[in-house]
């Protein structure tokens, strides 16, 4: 989610295989904005927030090619991806649960 002041741009990844995934995007605009801004405005703005994801989905494309490449055997995250490293701690401690 990236939240914009009046409105929230938003995109959810669902996997479909191993090396693939569907993407869902929407735009959520409060009533009390709807109003200030035309729907060519809301429109723009889409649009730009999903031409700036295409450089990141672009990157993670060839990350994956990499990645599935065989030639790394582990994943270092940097101090900025946090959230990674948390998220992979979480299944890990749930993988290690007993049914």
């Amino acid at each position: 989610l990236l939240w914009e002041g009046d409105h929230i741009n938003g995109f959810a990844l669902s996997p479909t295989r191993v090396d693939a995934c569907e993407v869902e995007g929407w735009l959520v605009v409060p009533p009390q904005h709807r109003s200030t801004r035309s729907s060519d405005y809301w429109a723009r703005n889409f649009q730009q927030f999903w031409t700036a994801l295409a450089e990141d989905f672009a990157l993670a494309a060839s990350m994956q090619l990499g990645m599935s490449s065989g030639a790394n055997r582990a994943l270092c995250f940097g101090a900025h991806e946090f959230a990674c490293t948390m998220f992979h701690e979480s299944i890990e401690r749930i993988a290690a649960i007993p049914p």
